[in-house]
């Protein structure tokens, strides 16, 4: 048994986060006298900071949006990942650090504290973590199986300009938004809703693991958030006052689910009264975002975005999950866009789904694929195995494998080796 459907589900819009690490390159490193056939002639390799560069980070986010520049793309630069005033420069030089409005649509650069080199990344540069964010796109456009990824121009831009380098910290995260103005909190708490109720069964089978466990940049709200932390350990937090307008409000959207941790913390977040207390309560205890997370103004006219940031940026052929995440992540905001009944009809099917999951056999991939199914993402089954897969200890997509990487280069095959030549 399929969901009901709305035929008057809003459009909605996605933007994706690609994370990876640039070269610098070392003082008194000879760089000429290096060559092998993973790396090449220096004179054959892309840019890289030089070690002189004073300040490295501002060298290399400067050669970054150059590179954006050449093709004609309008781009702001954070010098500082907390700015919440970046400035712009736009393909005509005299729009440089022009001041950004909340509705203009660019690529975003900026520093990424959380991506950095491992121990076994090349050691002949010294490595700095770059975050980039694509502008919104509306999310028809990702409909076909046989389309490329939408990573794959700033991936073509990226290796064709720069020495790089990814590995298990580097991340990949989708933000989605409804193009309408007119979002509730009631919208959001349905989102919220259907994230939690899905989260063990499906997104944590489909992120990137380590030994049937997700890599550590996975914070699941049910682990790591801090409501899921406060309502079970005595820590002071306080209940949302009681507002019979809004139990009546969640009685029309929750249905009573099976299992009862989750409804508590679902009815806890349906009695909160603004964007930004579902927000923070969707954080960790120190602040910090977990793997589904609000951004209460981060869009046009105040409006919400919501992120996933479950998975990691691995672009090599076949095994490359961004297009699988997008459309996923942009699904699971129009199915919470659903009217009041058929919402909390679905709801109510999905938890069947997972209780009888629990008292079962069933292995889990047949879990999460019963669970795209019912999504109507199945077309995505068979690709999503094989990168699933690929996750396994000693795979290609293992952490200690993506931390052995070398450098990125433009030419790809489908399992992220180089191509050879004769």
């Amino acid at each position: 048994m399929r969901p009901e459907y709305d035929d008057r589900l809003p459009q909605t819009t996605y933007s994706f986060e690609v994370e990876f690490l640039v070269a610098q390159e070392l003082p008194g490193f000879n760089y000429d006298s290096t060559f092998n056939e993973y790396h090449g002639r220096r004179e054959e390799l892309p840019w890289a900071c030089p070690a002189d560069a004073k300040d490295p980070y501002e060298t290399i986010l400067n050669e970054v949006r150059g590179l954006l520049l050449k093709y004609g793309q309008p781009v702001a630069i954070c010098e500082d990942s907390s700015d919440q005033q970046p400035y712009a420069a736009a393909y005509d030089p005299r729009k440089a650090r022009q001041y950004l409005t909340a509705d203009d649509e660019w690529w975003h650069v900026e520093p990424s504290v959380t991506t950095y080199a491992k121990r076994d990344s090349p050691q002949m540069y010294e490595w700095f973590g770059v975050r980039v964010r694509s502008p919104a796109s509306q999310s028809r456009t990702i409909v076909d199986n046989e389309i490329e990824s939408p990573t794959d121009w700033i991936l073509g831009v990226l290796t064709k300009g720069l020495v790089m380098h990814l590995n298990s910290t580097c991340r990949f995260n989708v933000r989605v938004r409804p193009l309408s103005e007119d979002i509730s909190p009631v919208h959001v708490k349905k989102l919220v809703t259907l994230v939690w109720v899905l989260e063990r069964e499906l997104l944590e089978r489909l992120c990137s693991s380590s030994y049937g466990r997700p890599h550590p940049h996975v914070r699941t709200l049910s682990a790591h958030s801090r409501v899921a932390s406060h309502i079970w350990h005595g820590s002071g937090e306080k209940s949302p006052p009681n507002d019979p307008l809004g139990s009546v409000v969640t009685t029309l959207h929750l249905p009573q689910l099976h299992n009862k941790e989750v409804l508590a913390r679902l009815q806890f977040l349906w009695q909160m009264q603004s964007l930004e207390d579902l927000a923070a309560a969707l954080r960790t205890t120190t602040g910090e975002a977990t793997s589904f997370a609000i951004q209460p103004t981060g869009g046009p006219f105040g409006m919400p975005i919501f992120e996933f940031r479950y998975s990691l940026w691995h672009p090599f052929g076949q095994l490359d999950a961004s297009k699988h995440w997008i459309e996923l992540s942009v699904k699971l905001l129009q199915t919470s866009m659903w009217n009041s009944p058929i919402f909390k009809k679905n709801v109510t099917l999905l938890d069947g789904m997972i209780y009888n999951f629990w008292g079962s056999n069933e292995p889990p991939t047949y879990r999460w694929k019963a669970l795209l199914a019912i999504l109507d993402l199945e077309k995505w089954s068979e690709s999503w195995e094989v990168i699933i897969g690929q996750y396994k200890d000693g795979q290609r997509l293992a952490a200690r494998s993506l931390d052995k990487q070398k450098l990125l280069h433009k030419e790809l095959k489908a399992d992220g080796q180089r191509k050879t030549t004769t």
